[in-house]
């Protein structure tokens, strides 16, 4: 499905929407030439996204809360990720996936980079939604099988199911970024950074904050 553009600015857009603007003469881009040469250095980057315990496949997935966002989802947007809008709302409870385009030197460089990520979506149980257009990938993730709870405490008490945004989307979005990060190091990749990534990445947290408000207790 396709995610739905927001009032506070352009929003994520469709995939067309999203590869046009990574494409468009405004956007900045960081060739290969201009990263660091040091594998130790890229690796830095890397070591600088949160650190997620792997989740046993048969536990039950609770969405994120509020205290996640600066911890988990804020390195990720500051990576160039953003929110996007999973269809219609769920007993009143907005879908939220987390999404990136990811480009590199050509159509070769790009299917790696997707067989690569076959690989971790295995390993990982977790599989997302992934689009190849000639050097773009554009990846988005969300957990199926999720938990809300639907009180402040920080009880497993009465949940209920509802797709969105869990632990297990934020391990598995650093576990692509590392992978770019690798492509980026041998020259696969590139980075384009949309001059509106300030604006979406401010839009993605405002709308995170609003689904998962901090507890009132």
């Amino acid at each position: 499905m396709e995610e739905s553009p927001s009032n506070a600015c352009q929003g994520p857009g469709t995939l067309d929407d999203v590869i046009a603007r990574s494409q468009s003469q405004s956007c900045c881009t960081r060739n290969p030439s201009q990263l660091p040469k040091n594998s130790s250095d890229v690796q830095e980057i890397a070591f600088e996204l949160p650190e997620v315990a792997r989740i046993p496949g048969k536990k039950r997935t609770f969405h994120l809360n509020h205290e996640d966002l600066e911890t988990h989802v804020r390195p990720l947007l500051s990576c160039h990720w953003h929110v996007g809008r999973i269809g219609d709302a769920v007993d009143d409870l907005q879908v939220f996936s987390l999404n990136k385009l990811f480009t590199f030197k050509n159509f070769r460089s790009a299917v790696e980079f997707f067989d690569a990520l076959a690989g971790i979506q295995d390993e990982e149980n977790h599989h997302a939604r992934v689009t190849i257009d000639f050097a773009n990938v554009y990846v988005s993730t969300h957990t199926h099988m999720a938990y809300q709870r639907i009180s402040d405490a920080n009880t497993d008490a009465n949940p209920i199911k509802v797709p969105g945004l869990t632990a297990r989307d934020i391990r598995f979005a650093v576990k692509v970024e590392r992978l770019h990060e690798r492509f980026l190091g041998d020259e696969r990749a590139v980075t384009k950074v949309p001059t509106d990534s300030a604006s979406l990445q401010a839009w993605s947290m405002e709308q995170l904050q609003r689904r998962y408000p901090a507890s009132r207790g």
